[in-house]
């Protein structure tokens, strides 16, 4: 009877001894398999590239995914980022990488593991106006709801020297396509904050819409006090258009045209619409 208790235990011991390098052996095999798979030269990455930018340069995206996907670990860890597998991370990077970059809106990787090629696709804040404070020289781009995103360069004769010579490695040039507020009602704000109260900046634009109709394309208003809630546009033989920022002035288009056209316009100094449903002028 001990004699076969001891066979027994014996052929357990060896049974389970199999069991164990059997699944030693799988494991090492499956580590290899995968190992062989993912650092095989046809899944090196052949080029990293960056669509949809303009305002943030392509070498700041790339950097800042690149810091993001490391940081995360995982498969970006293990292989590096030469390799295809660790750019898969869109969802995880894309949230975090946004904060270093206000300039962007959004942010999506692709890979295309025919070519090896890996793709970062950003869609920007649209650059609605173009901002700029005469104290500081400092100008920036706002979005839709006014909120300052990136910094930018003047090419209103109104800017102080200040704002053209920032340097043009850092900021995006403002071409003359969109409208400008030029503001000596404080010094300066910080980038990312807003420039006006919701309600005002949406007037803002009104007033921005209301001049192009007119026939000013890229109007530059002025806002010289943020207590008086108005700003005013000077046309090109120097007259002065006055507007509430308190309501959208797009009632009085059709007073104002026939105004311009009047023989008398020659005469005006001033047009002031900050009395809504009013026209005054001098």
């Amino acid at each position: 009877m001990r004699y076969q208790s001891r066979t027994r235990e014996k052929e357990l011991f060896l049974k389970r001894v199999k069991i164990y390098v059997a699944s030693g052996a799988a494991i090492l095999l499956l580590i290899g398999f995968f190992s062989f798979i993912f650092h095989f030269p046809l899944f090196t990455v052949q080029n990293v590239s960056v669509s949809g930018n303009s305002v943030v340069s392509s070498a700041t995206i790339i950097s800042a995914v690149n810091a993001e996907l490391l940081r995360h670990g995982g498969l970006s860890s293990w292989l590096g980022l030469t390799n295809m597998w660790s750019w898969g991370g869109s969802a995880q990077v894309s949230g975090a990488a946004l904060k270093f970059m206000p300039g962007l809106s959004g942010l999506k990787i692709e890979r295309n593991f025919f070519s090896r090629r890996v793709v970062i696709k950003v869609s920007e804040r649209p650059k609605t106006l173009l901002w700029c404070f005469t104290a500081s020289g400092s100008c920036y781009w706002t979005d839709r709801n006014g909120r300052a995103f990136s910094r930018a360069a003047s090419t209103s004769s109104s800017a102080t020297p200040a704002a053209s010579s920032t340097s043009l490695a850092l900021i995006d040039i403002a071409s003359s396509t969109s409208p400008e507020v030029v503001d000596s009602s404080r010094p300066n704000i910080p980038l990312l904050s807003t420039t006006l109260p919701a309600a005002q900046y949406g007037n803002l634009l009104a007033v921005a819409t209301f001049l192009e109709k007119l026939g000013f394309s890229n109007p530059v208003l002025y806002l010289d006090n943020l207590s008086y809630e108005e700003v005013y546009f000077k046309t090109p033989d120097n007259k002065k258009i006055y507007f509430s920022l308190l309501f959208d002035p797009s009632d009085d288009l059709g007073a104002v045209q026939s105004l311009l056209k009047d023989p008398a316009w020659k005469s005006i100094q001033y047009i002031d619409l900050r009395v809504q449903g009013r026209i005054y002028y001098k």
